[in-house]
């Protein structure tokens, strides 16, 4: 749709000094004001010396993303013009590369200044110093809203390559090249065998890779697609050379039971170190308490059952077990370090950089989970005491006596885990789904963002908290909960706050799922997570 200013008269309002350098770094900016401002009849078809462009030229190649801005630079320009003819004389000038103002907004995507250079005038087929058309531009940056413009208005594909490939041979073997990719990625194990199946780091990389090809599609370029895994894998490679501990392989035996000394205790189980042989594994026991509680028994021997099937560096490493009607015991890797909560309780809040750091290897893990080749895992008791930080500050889940292969609870089992971090819908409907999850990872970003649990903020004036403790048989005050908000907002990047309202939609068919989270903007700021990366491996070799 065309523009109408109210242009002013030449006189003492404009600045007689711009300069084409001026109006072009004004127009590249999308600065349209001081455009406004400085733009003639005379000087908008300035070019400058150095590289021939001009400032519809600079309007059409935005140095950011391209804005509404951009193309009202490039209306204001081109009604400038004293008649149609200076306007497609704007429309079709070169810069020193032959390429016009059609090149550059093909280039760059930005569509609405391709829009306003075609009304102009501007020869769609209209070739570069090297043979390239626009056509050939959009396409091999992969802008499809440009190219389908540029064929709406009569493109031809079959040249404008230069002595390479036409537009529509280079968008056929885009094609082929990212279905290529899709038959590599089929599953787990192909991606085992495509990236060497022997690095240990294997395993952590599935659910990546995975939520790679879930986003990927032909919008994405098969070279794009293959320089993100790639650059993932050594940087996980990297990360996991100087700071994760070798996985416990060795064949191993308890000395004697009388050895145990205990450390921890929870509601159902005791945890001991034991003294084990080789000596110096770090090993600890898991101990049932009563064995002869039925459904204490059987929901245990579930979550051993999805532990098993579980090898992630973002998840605590089952051994072995020893599982008979006398006892129920649970090898465990030791890991030496704290809770999250525990580290919440001496911090408080935690920076931004620190709850992505921690997040994204949550995400991890829970990305693994949901999307695991023998079925989605619930972990159903999602919350800070069930993460531990490493004193290397790798995150570990644990806690897995609640957990589902898949499928849903019976009717008449009670619901398990923190009421505080119970999703919605459990209220009326006792289905553990993944989303369910999803709701208690979002808790646990508002527990390291606020440092205190949401229920307690969140619950009503009065509501009596050790009573919701003690009663896992009825939620009915979960829909009573007002949605926890992260506060105040000011004080927290529009990516956080973006991922946290996700993963709290009351609607479990619209709250993002894992592979989601793992992509979202506020974990995938590549810059962030290289810097941090950067340091904290240097001071790990000091």
């Amino acid at each position: 749709m065309s523009l109408e200013y109210n242009l002013p008269n030449e006189g003492p309002n404009v600045d007689p000094d711009s300069t084409a350098d001026t109006l072009c770094r004004l127009a590249q900016k999308g600065d349209h004001t001081q455009l406004l401002r400085r733009i003639t009849f005379d000087n908008c078809g300035a070019q400058r010396l150095s590289d021939g462009l001009t400032p519809l030229i600079c309007a059409a190649n935005a140095t950011r993303r391209p804005t509404e801005s951009h193309s009202i630079c490039a209306e204001l320009i081109l009604q400038k013009a004293e008649n149609p003819e200076a306007r497609n004389n704007l429309a079709n000038a070169r810069d020193l590369s032959g390429q016009s103002c059609l090149h550059h907004a093909a280039a760059s995507d930005n569509v609405q200044v391709l829009e306003a250079a075609l009304r102009a005038g501007a020869q769609v087929n209209a070739l570069d110093k090297s043979g390239h058309s626009a056509l050939y531009m959009a396409v091999q940056r992969v802008n499809r809203n440009a190219a389908n413009l540029l064929l709406k208005a009569g493109a031809d594909q079959s040249h404008g390559g230069g002595e390479g490939q036409s537009p529509a041979e280079l968008l056929a073997n885009q094609e082929a090249e990212v279905q290529k990719l899709r038959e590599a990625f089929k599953g787990p194990e192909s991606i085992h065998k495509f990236f060497n199946r022997e690095e240990r780091s294997a395993e952590l990389l599935i659910p990546l890779l995975q939520s790679v090809m879930e986003r990927q599609s032909t919008d994405v370029s098969s070279e794009r697609l293959l320089k993100l895994v790639v650059d993932k894998i050594n940087e996980t490679k990297y990360i996991l050379k100087r700071w994760l501990p070798n996985p416990i392989t060795a064949d191993f035996k308890e000395v004697s039971k009388r050895r145990r000394k205990s450390f921890a205790s929870g509601n159902y189980c005791n945890m001991y170190t034991t003294e084990m042989e080789p000596p110096g594994l770090p090993v600890v026991v898991r101990v049932l308490k009563n064995v002869k509680n039925t459904e204490i028994f059987k929901q245990e021997k579930r979550g051993l059952e999805a532990l098993k099937k579980t090898k992630h560096r973002n998840i605590v490493q089952f051994l072995s077990a020893n599982v008979s009607e006398r006892e129920f015991e649970i090898f465990l890797e030791k890991i030496e370090g704290k809770t999250m909560k525990q580290h919440l309780e001496v911090s408080g809040p935690l920076p931004e950089s620190t709850i992505r750091r921690y997040f994204r290897q949550i995400a991890s893990a829970l990305c693994y989970l949901h999307n695991h080749p023998f079925g989605p895992i619930i972990h159903k008791d999602i919350r800070c005491e069930n993460f531990m930080l490493t004193y290397g500050g790798f995150v570990k889940l644990i806690d897995f006596g609640f957990a589902l292969l898949s499928g849903s609870m019976w009717p008449e089992e009670p619901l398990s885990g923190d009421p505080g971090h119970m999703a919605p819908e459990l209220s009326g409907n006792r289905t553990y789904t993944p989303s369910s999850d999803i709701w208690a990872t979002g808790c646990v970003l508002y527990d390291m963002s606020m440092g205190t649990d949401p229920s307690v903020k969140s619950a009503p004036d009065d509501a009596d908290l050790d009573a919701i403790q003690l009663n896992l048989r009825s939620f009915r005050f979960l829909r009573k909960l007002p949605v926890p908000q992260i506060q105040p907002a000011e004080k927290f990047s529009q990516e956080l706050l973006n991922l946290h309202q996700q993963c709290m939609e009351t609607e479990p068919a619209r709250r993002i799922n894992a592979i989601g989270i793992l992509l979202h903007p506020f974990l995938t700021n590549r810059q962030t997570m290289c810097k941090f990366w950067r340091r904290h491996c240097e001071q790990g070799r000091k």
